[in-house]
């Protein structure tokens, strides 16, 4: 966990006291619930960019006709819109949260991109892909799936067979720590939460 450190002016916070311990502490409770808002925001913004300005590796020549980029997590878009942000806890513990939190009932795609993961070929996927090669270099043969059909489409020769439990290697690539470790990040989180320190000051006319 990586932690983020404000400096505060004791001598505000005591004079806000005077207006009473429990209106400083649920006005700057709203402040904070305003302030993960829009940090996670921005968080989330910042996360989205950096997956759309490409990440090492790229796809393989195979993986980006099947995919249609070469940037990964970038294709039909969908893992990419659904990094969201959420917030929230007390004052002494607040967390804002940022990610892609939805997943799939057959695999956790985020993680298995986000970690990398090893996939053992399975015979169907082998008859697919030796289809798809055996099509790809001018050989008649009928492709059912709707999907499969796609893929030749838009591929360029770059399709290959592959063999039943053979290994398949997908490397990590850490989007969500590239941008906790961001100096950004830090930034951007320590504005907002000083601007609601301010903000409650502010309120109570201290």
């Amino acid at each position: 966990m990586t932690e983020i450190k404000i400096s505060i002016d004791f001598e505000k916070i005591a004079k806000a006291f005077v207006s009473g311990p429990l209106v400083f502490q649920s006005t700057l409770s709203r402040e904070y619930v305003r302030a993960g808002k829009v940090s996670g925001a921005k968080l989330a913004a910042l996360m989205r960019q950096r997956v759309q300005g490409g990440m090492a590796p790229p796809n393989t020549d195979m993986t980006k006709d099947i995919k249609g980029s070469s940037k990964p997590l970038v294709d039909s878009g969908r893992m990419f819109k659904a990094i969201t942000s959420e917030s929230g806890g007390s004052l002494t513990n607040f967390e804002i949260r940022v990610g892609v939190k939805r997943t799939h009932a057959a695999a956790n795609v985020a993680k298995i991109v986000h970690d990398g993961a090893k996939q053992t070929v399975t015979r169907r996927q082998e008859v697919l892909f030796k289809m798809l090669w055996l099509a790809s270099i001018g050989r008649k043969v009928n492709i059912r799936s709707e999907r499969g059909r796609a893929i030749l489409a838009q591929s360029k020769g770059t399709i290959a067979p592959i063999k039943e439990g053979q290994t398949l290697v997908i490397p990590p690539r850490p989007f969500a720590l590239d941008t906790l470790r961001d100096p950004r990040t830090k930034l951007i989180v320590e504005a907002e939460f000083k601007e609601a320190l301010k903000r409650t000051f502010v309120k109570l006319k201290t």
